[in-house]
């Protein structure tokens, strides 16, 4: 279940955005405060774990080992959680194919080699893998659940943009200058595909990040369509190794 509980978000019954604790990953439930919703048990599928989800995660230790973060081997992945049997990878995993055609190599997955003396100690294990990353303007929306939508003048005949993406909501909203420059497209990360094998309309899942150095920080996840994800970015999309502590 890596691939979903990836994707959590604050529960919006709440009324409390999601804060950051420092102490723990901002990929995990754990480097944040506040309730989370549930996660999104649609995407939870056979077809989804086994036809959408591309990365293969790699896990550096404190001490700059790395390290799968499971082990591939078929037989050990099916395995009973209070007596349900969670689904089977297909192994190895699918190679990344975007919507649309891409001017990028999308076949190396496996970690570079990265000096200790390029990474700030940190008491937690970083997620290390390769996935397209795009980016593109966002307009905020402030609120008791401040939200990004990625917007889009898809009919030149409205004068209103069509949200065609966004992140909802926006994790530590207010705790840095991170949202303060809105005329500077925010950076995207593709996760996996939002289709479960029976949606008419090709979409991504999406992390924004921000950088710390060498290290990438979570900063919400959301979704895009995967037409404006590979047509619209500027800078164009790439093949990128992520860090993400």
């Amino acid at each position: 279940m890596f691939d979903l509980f990836l994707l959590f978000n604050a529960d919006l019954n709440t009324g409390v955005s999601l804060t950051r604790r420092p102490e723990f990953p901002s990929y995990s439930w754990l480097g944040w405060k506040g309730k989370l919703a549930e996660a999104a048990e649609t995407l939870a599928t056979d077809y989804w774990f086994n036809e959408s989800c591309w990365i293969v995660w790699y896990k550096r230790l404190p001490s700059g080992h790395t390290t799968l973060v499971w082990e591939q081997d078929p037989e050990s992945l099916l395995s009973e959680i209070e007596g349900e049997k969670i689904p089977r990878y297909r192994l190895p995993r699918p190679r990344f194919i975007p919507a649309l055609p891409l001017s990028v190599n999308t076949s190396l997955t496996t970690p570079s080699f990265i000096s200790a003396a390029e990474i700030p100690h940190l008491p937690y294990p970083l997620l290390q893998f390769w996935t397209i990353s795009v980016f593109h303007k966002m307009e905020i929306k402030e609120g008791v659940y401040p939200a990004g939508s990625i917007k889009y003048l898809r009919n030149p005949y409205r004068d209103e943009a069509e949200a065609v993406g966004g992140i909802y909501p926006l994790d530590a909203f207010g705790e840095s200058t991170f949202y303060d420059d809105v005329t500077e497209p925010f950076e995207f990360i593709l996760l996996s595909e939002s289709a479960n094998g029976t949606s008419p309309m090709r979409g991504y899942q999406i992390m924004l990040i921000e950088w710390n150095g060498r290290i990438a920080m979570r900063r919400g996840t959301g979704a895009i369509e995967s037409e404006f994800v590979f047509s619209r970015s500027n800078p164009a999309p790439v093949w990128k190794e992520i860090l993400l502590g």
